[in-house]
This record gives C-alpha cells, sequence and structure tokens, in this order.
C-alpha cells in the first residue's frame, strides 16, 4: 500500500480524506466545509486507532483513555468510526507543527457546533484533539 502525503495545494488533502473513511459522518463534514476551507494547512494526524495504536497513545500519556474507551475507538456496525480528531498544521517548509494557538483558533471557530476541544479538558490538555458526543 503507498502511504498519500497531507498537502495543502488542493481544496481537500488525500491523506486526510483517507482518514476521514474511518470518521463519523458528522465530525468528517465538520473538518470538510469548517475547518479545512479556512485552514488549507490543517491536516489529520488521528481519526479511528485500532487496539494497539489507542494503548501505545495511553502507555505513552498521550491518550487519557485505554482501547476501547476513546472516542477514536468508537465502532458502528462492526465498522470503525471515530468521533474524534488529532490534527496537525503543515507548514510550508513541509513540516508539522503541533501549535496551541492555532488549534483554540479552530475551537473558537467551531463554538455551537457540537465540537469539544481536547485543550479545555482538565486530565491531559490535548490541544489537537477535537470530539463530538453522540448523546
Amino acid at each position: 500500500m503507498t502511504k498519500t502525503k497531507h498537502t495543502n495545494e488542493a481544496p481537500s488533502c488525500p491523506s486526510c480524506e483517507i482518514k476521514l473513511q474511518n470518521a463519523h459522518p458528522r465530525i468528517a463534514e465538520w473538518f470538510r466545509v469548517k475547518v479545512k476551507p479556512k485552514h488549507q494547512d490543517c491536516h489529520i494526524s488521528w481519526s479511528w486507532r485500532g487496539k494497539k495504536e489507542q494503548n501505545e497513545m495511553f502507555a505513552e500519556h498521550k491518550s487519557n483513555a485505554p482501547w476501547p474507551r476513546s472516542p477514536h475507538n468508537h465502532m458502528e456496525a462492526e465498522r470503525p468510526c471515530s468521533l474524534a480528531l488529532d490534527f496537525f498544521r503543515l507548514c510550508s517548509n513541509g513540516m508539522a507543527s503541533w501549535e496551541y494557538k492555532y488549534c483554540r483558533t479552530i475551537s473558537e471557530e467551531s463554538a455551537g457546533l457540537g465540537v469539544k476541544w481536547g485543550g479545555e479538558f482538565k486530565k491531559l490538555g490535548d490541544y489537537c484533539h477535537f470530539e463530538i458526543d453522540l448523546s
């Protein structure tokens, strides 16, 4: 399988679109309609995570929850359907950046849209993390 690189060139990023295939339709639409048009350099580092990846993130203190309790592990009809996306900014020099201010801006722009920002989590301020709640 060929890895697709993230790109700021087009209205959508092929690598992000692959990751959105395993995301809940609500959060995928939010990213495509509300985030990407304003922030062409915003990309998805994580959508759905399997057991191995999730437990590694938990062990490294990069997640608050082990498998299967993270919103990244949500399934519907036995298919991956992540309720969460983790972002990074692809800078003009090709390097990834995880800036608090950048993610906070996306959070502020998303106020009232039903998206929770990880920068407001008490236990682990995960400012590149955004999630939806189905309840």
